[in-house]
């Protein structure tokens, strides 16, 4: 019977997955991949769920908003609503 040590070894979580899968599935960079698509994710959270929400818009403000990087990404991020502009 395994200890429980030599069992943790072997445990695999879901992070683990999601990285295999995006090796497998990628053409690129996987890493790279994934963190595209968490941006994506993000973006589009910001924009349909959280555009309103004071709170969010509270502690971006405080926060001073996002990087260029990020500003930018969300500027050009394809989305049907036009709640960018209250993201600013």
């Amino acid at each position: 019977m395994p200890r429980q040590n030599d069992r943790r070894k072997f445990e695999k979580h879901l992070p683990y997955f999601i990285v295999l899968e995006a090796f497998q599935a990628s053409k690129g960079c996987a890493l790279c991949n994934l963190e595209t698509e968490g941006m994506r994710h993000y973006l589009d959270s910001i924009l349909y769920e959280s555009v309103n929400d004071t709170k969010v818009r509270a502690e971006l403000k405080r926060s001073h908003g996002y990087c260029h990087r990020h500003a930018h990404q969300l500027i050009t991020f394809d989305n049907a609503l036009t709640g960018k502009k209250d993201v600013f």
